[in-house]
């Protein structure tokens, strides 16, 4: 329906947005974000030899991810009725 459209082309959006952030110069703030984020983990993942280091980063990493998306989608769906 109309909500199904609008999800299509945001997430469209989101990764034309996130293509960008990648292959573009930018500020130090936005680039230590997306190195600590889990768009850039899918890059470090196919690493043939992660340090121990490494591995904990993006256990970390990974774990906080899922808490926030947790939180935020507790938060959101909390005050819209979901069908």
């Amino acid at each position: 329906t109309e909500d199904s459209g609008k999800t299509i082309i945001f997430s469209i959006l989101i990764t034309i947005v996130l293509f960008a952030v990648e292959k573009l110069s930018k500020p130090s703030f936005v680039e230590l974000a997306y190195e600590n984020s889990i768009f850039q983990q899918f890059h470090v993942v196919f690493n043939s030899s992660l340090t121990s280091a490494e591995m904990v980063k993006s256990v970390i990493i990974g774990v906080m991810t899922v808490l926030l998306v947790t939180f935020y989608s507790v938060f959101f769906f909390k005050r819209k009725e979901v069908k």
